[in-house]
C-alpha cells in the first residue's frame, strides 16, 4: 500500500524536504527491449572460473538456488517493515536506528533512506528469524567467495546485517534513495523487495536491476577489489526514490579483520581499520568517500 508524505514514521525533514535542483532524470528514450542482463550464479553448480569472471567483469551478480528460504527472506521484510513502520520519535530512541546522510555531509545531498543495525544475538527487536537469517547469508558468502579468496589470498572477517527502507518521495527528481557509492566491505550480498530502485553503473549508463524473486544480489565492494589488486571490480551502484510506493531491502555485509594488511601492487599496505577512518573523514570534511584513490600507488 502507498504511504503518503505525511506518515509520522518518516523523519521530519522528509516530511518538509529543503529545496533542492534536479538530481534524477529519468530516461527520456525508450528503454531497449532487452535491457543489459545481470549474469546469474547457480550456488548449487558453482564454479571457481564463473565467480572470477563475473567479479572481474561486472562486479556483481544475481545468486540462484542460495538456499535461504523465501519464508525466512519474507519474515524478515515484514518484521523490517514493521519496525520502519514505528512512529519517528519511538525509533530515535533506538541506537541501532539511522537516516539520512551521514553527519556534516551537505543536506541538499540528502539520502531519501532509514536504517536498522539488525544483531544477530539477543534481545534483538527482529527476535530469532534475524539469527537464522544471519546464518544464512554467512554461509552463502562463504561459499561463495571460498575458492576465489583462497585463490587470492585473502579471507573475511567482520560482518554486518542491516535493513533499509526508502519512503515515498514526492520529489524523486531531486534525491536519491542513495548517491552513487561504492560498498567498503569485502562482499555485500542485497535481498531487495519487489518495488526496484537500485541501479549499476555500466560504463556512462546506469542499468536498473529489477528484482527477481528467489534470487540474491551480490556485489563486489572495495576491499575485495584492493584484496584483488584490481582483478576484481567493485560495483558503483546507486538507489533511485519513488513518489507512490516505498522500497526495503535487508542487507548483509563482509569485512576484513580490522588490523589485517591489504598489501596488493596497486596499493601502498593498508588495514581496513585505517580504510574506515579515512572514509569517516572525507564523509566529515568534504561530504562524501573518496576511498581506494587515497591507498593507490
Amino acid at each position: 500500500m502507498p504511504t503518503t508524505s505525511t506518515d509520522s514514521s518518516y523523519p521530519p525533514l522528509f516530511l518538509h524536504p529543503p529545496q533542492t535542483t534536479t538530481r534524477y532524470s529519468p530516461p527520456t528514450q525508450p528503454l531497449p527491449t532487452t535491457p543489459p542482463s545481470i549474469p546469474l550464479i547457480d550456488l548449487e553448480n558453482l564454479s571457481s572460473p564463473s565467480i572470477i569472471a563475473v567479479c572481474a567483469d561486472h562486479g556483481l551478480f544475481r545468486l540462484t538456488n542460495h538456499g535461504l528460504p523465501l519464508p525466512l527472506s519474507r519474515a524478515m521484510h515484514d518484521r523490517a517493515r514493521s519496525l520502519f513502520s514505528l512512529p519517528f520519535p519511538s525509533k530515535l530512541s533506538d541506537p541501532s536506528y539511522f537516516w539520512g546522510t551521514p553527519v556534516a555531509s551537505p543536506v541538499e545531498n540528502l539520502n531519501w533512506v532509514e536504517g536498522l543495525h539488525i544483531r544477530h544475538d539477543d534481545p534483538n527487536p527482529f527476535g530469532p528469524i534475524a539469527a537464522e537469517y544471519g546464518a544464512h547469508v554467512a554461509r552463502i558468502s562463504r561459499r561463495v567467495f571460498g575458492a576465489a579468496a583462497e585463490a587470492e589470498g585473502f579471507g573475511f572477517g567482520s560482518d554486518s546485517l542491516r535493513a533499509y527502507r526508502y519512503p515515498v518521495c514526492a520529489n524523486p527528481e531531486g534525491f536519491f534513495g542513495m548517491d552513487a557509492h561504492t560498498d567498503s566491505s569485502v562482499v555485500s550480498i542485497v535481498d531487495q523487495d519487489g518495488v526496484g530502485g537500485l541501479q549499476v553503473k555500466r560504463g556512462d549508463e546506469w542499468v536498473d536491476v529489477e528484482p527477481v524473486e528467489g534470487t540474491l544480489l551480490v556485489i563486489v565492494g572495495d576491499m575485495l577489489q584492493a584484496m584483488s589488486n584490481d582483478v576484481y571490480k567493485s560495483a558503483v551502484h546507486r538507489v533511485v526514490v519513488n513518489r507512490r510506493t516505498e522500497r526495503l531491502s535487508i542487507c548483509y555485509f563482509v569485512f576484513p579483520e580490522d588490523d589485517a594488511i591489504i598489501d596488493s601492487p596497486n596499493y601502498r599496505p593498508f588495514t581496513y581499520r585505517e580504510f574506515r577512518a579515512k572514509v569517516q573523514e572525507d564523509i566529515k570534511s568534504i561530504g562524501r568517500k573518496v576511498g581506494l584513490l587515497h591507498f593507490r600507488l
